[in-house]
C-alpha cells in the first residue's frame, strides 16, 4: 500500500526489503537493496499496455552533475518522466543501448552554428550560443549527442538556475533565462544534427523533456514616476554626469532608436551631412539603414568631433583614428576600438550607488514617445530598421526619399525632449 514517503522512511528501511510506493506522487517508488536504496518510476508509454520501470537515482548519493538525490528532487524527476511517457518518449529506449555512438555535440554545434551564419543570423546570436553551450556543457562537448537524456539536460538546468548570482535590473529570477535559453540551444542543435543525419539520434528530442520558467518580458523603459531610477529627470541628470563618449552614446541611443551594436560601431564615414542622414552599419539581421538626422543628433555628432581629437588614450594614439565613440584596449598590442556595450553604470555619491539602464531600454523609450506623438507603425518600424511583414516589404520595398522620415524624427525629438525638461532646447545641451 503507498505511504506518504518522508526522509525518516526512506532511512528506516530495511536491506532487501522490496519497494515503497510514494503516495504523493504516484508511480513513484523507492527499492530497498542490500546497500542502497533506490528511487524509481513506473509507468506506462502512451498507447502501450505494460509498464515501465524508469531509474531514477540512489538516495544520497551524488548524480554526475554535482546534485545529492534527495526525496524531493527524486519526485521532481517523476513528475518529467510521467510527462515524457504521457507524450509517448520512452527514457530508457537510450539507456538499452549496450553502446551509445554517433555525432557528438561538438559536431552538432558546428553544423548548427554554420546553418545560422547562412542564414545570416546576427553575429551576437551566434558568438552567444558558442559561448553558452561551450561553457556549461563542456564535459558533453566530445561525448555522442545521442547519450543526453532529459533527465540529465533538466540537472544542467536546475543546477545553472541555482548557481547564477542575481543582476541589477533583471526581470526575471537569476538563471531562469538562461536555463531556458540552454535548452532551447540544445533542441536546436538536436533537430539540425538529427536532420543531417537521418534520424541517427531517435525519434524524440532531449528538450521536449524539460520544463523551463515562464520568462516575463523586458518592458524597462524611462518613465514618469519621479521616485523611479528610470523617471526622465533623474535619468538626465545622471546622463549628464558621465563622460563625454558614454554620455553621448547614451542620448544618441535615445534620440535615434539605434542598437547598443550599431552605436557603438557608427564610424565618421557614415555620416552624410549633405544627404541629412547617417548610416548603420552593423545591425541585426545584416541589413543596414540610413537614419534621418535631427539638431540634437547633429548636436551630438558635434560634441564628439571637438572632444574626440583631444583625447590621448594611450601612447602613440591620440584622437579617435575613425570612430565615433571610441575607447582603448586593455591588452597589447594596444589599439582603438569602440566603446565597449554599457550595461549599467554605478555612479558613487554620498555613499549611495546610483545606477542608468542599458541602451535597450532606451530604444523601447523611443518606440514608445514615437507611437504617443502620433507617428504611425510603419515609420516606426522603418526608423528603428524593424522588418516590414510580408514578401513586399521584405524584398520589394528600398525607401530612398528620407524626407517623410525626417519630419517623423523632429517630431519624436521634440517629445523627447518635452519629457527630458522643461527648459528651452537652446539650453538643453549646454552641459554637453
Amino acid at each position: 500500500m503507498p505511504t506518504k514517503l518522508t526522509s525518516k522512511i526512506i532511512e528506516s528501511l530495511e536491506p532487501n526489503s522490496g519497494i515503497c510506493w510514494d503516495a504523493t506522487v504516484p508511480g513513484l517508488g523507492v527499492r530497498s537493496g542490500r546497500n542502497r536504496k533506490t528511487f524509481f518510476y513506473s509507468g506506462r508509454v502512451r498507447g502501450k499496455r505494460s509498464k515501465l520501470k524508469i531509474k531514477i537515482g540512489v538516495y544520497a548519493e551524488p548524480h554526475p552533475e554535482g546534485h545529492v538525490w534527495t526525496l524531493k528532487r527524486a519526485r521532481i524527476e517523476a513528475g518529467t518522466i510521467k510527462g515524457m511517457l504521457a507524450n509517448g518518449i520512452n527514457p530508457n529506449a537510450k539507456a538499452d543501448a549496450t553502446e551509445l555512438s554517433g555525432p557528438t555535440l561538438r559536431e552538432g554545434l558546428e553544423l548548427h552554428l554554420d546553418s545560422m551564419q547562412r542564414k545570416k543570423r546576427a553575429r551576437r546570436s551566434i558568438e552567444t550560443m558558442r559561448g553558452d553551450v561551450e561553457k556549461h556543457f563542456r564535459d558533453w562537448l566530445d561525448r555522442p549527442l545521442a547519450e543526453l537524456t532529459a533527465i540529465e539536460l533538466g540537472a544542467i538546468h536546475d543546477r545553472v538556475v541555482a548557481t547564477t548570482k542575481p543582476r541589477a535590473g533583471s526581470v526575471n529570477p537569476p538563471g531562469h533565462a538562461l536555463a531556458k535559453r540552454l535548452v532551447i540551444n540544445i533542441g536546436s542543435i538536436w533537430k539540425s544534427l538529427n536532420r543531417k543525419h537521418a534520424g541517427a539520434l531517435g525519434g524524440w528530442n532531449p528538450a521536449e523533456g524539460v520544463q523551463t520558467h515562464s520568462l516575463a518580458p523586458r518592458e524597462a523603459r524611462l518613465g514618469a514616476k519621479a521616485e523611479s531610477d528610470m523617471s526622465w529627470p533623474l535619468w538626465y541628470e545622471r546622463v549628464l554626469g558621465l563622460s563625454g563618449c558614454r554620455r553621448d552614446i547614451q542620448l544618441l541611443a535615445l534620440f535615434s532608436g539605434i542598437r547598443a551594436e550599431g552605436l557603438r560601431n557608427l564610424r565618421w564615414e557614415d555620416i552624410d551631412e549633405a544627404a541629412g542622414c547617417f548610416s548603420v552599419r552593423v545591425v541585426k539581421g545584416d541589413r543596414p539603414y540610413s537614419v534621418p538626422l535631427c539638431k540634437t543628433i547633429r548636436d551630438i555628432f558635434a560634441s564628439r568631433r571637438k572632444e574626440n581629437p583631444a583625447l590621448a588614450l594611450f601612447d602613440g594614439y591620440t584622437g579617435d583614428e575613425g570612430w565615433v565613440f571610441p575607447t582603448r584596449t586593455r591588452s597589447k598590442p594596444f589599439a582603438v576600438v569602440p566603446l565597449a556595450e554599457p550595461k549599467e553604470w554605478r555612479i558613487i555619491n554620498d555613499e549611495r550607488v546610483q545606477w542608468l539602464p542599458g541602451l535597450h531600454p532606451l530604444r523601447r523609450t523611443y518606440a514608445s514617445v514615437a507611437a504617443e506623438a502620433g507617428v504611425d507603425e510603419f515609420t516606426i518600424k522603418i526608423l528603428m530598421n524593424h522588418q516590414i511583414a510580408g514578401v513586399t516589404g521584405k524584398h520589394y520595398t528600398q525607401l530612398e526619399n528620407l524626407e517623410r522620415f525626417a519630419k517623423a524624427q523632429a517630431t519624436i525629438e521634440t517629445a523627447l525632449w518635452t519629457r527630458l525638461t522643461h527648459k528651452k532646447k537652446s539650453q538643453k545641451l549646454k552641459a554637453m
